[in-house]
């Protein structure tokens, strides 16, 4: 199998599994560029960086007692939910990765 193969395959075993995060490059393992269904590519601390930022705006918004927006970050707009699900799933693959 040749890379471009395994690339297509890793692809359809992405969008199959429904998966929101996943590793693209480990050219640096300690910052690889991963893939965020929905949002594209980027390193990860990028979309680390990006998660506390939503974190940090809710306790701004918990300290305004604007919970209206605080409820719609987390359950109608749903990106912050989306990126901790990637993140865990980029985790457990870094993991696995480890490990072989």
């Amino acid at each position: 199998m040749n890379l471009q193969e395994s690339i297509r395959g890793d692809l359809k075993l992405f969008e199959s599994e429904d998966r929101a995060g996943m590793i693209i490059n480990y050219d640096d393992p300690s910052n690889p560029e991963v893939r965020v269904s929905g949002f594209g590519d980027m390193l990860l601390h990028q979309l680390e960086a990006s998660i506390q930022d939503k974190l940090v705006n809710l306790v701004e918004r918990g300290n305004e007692a604007n919970y209206e927006t605080i409820n719609w970050a987390i359950y109608e707009q749903g990106t912050l939910k989306h990126f901790l699900k990637a993140i865990l799933e980029i985790n457990d693959e870094m993991l696995l990765d480890k490990e072989q």
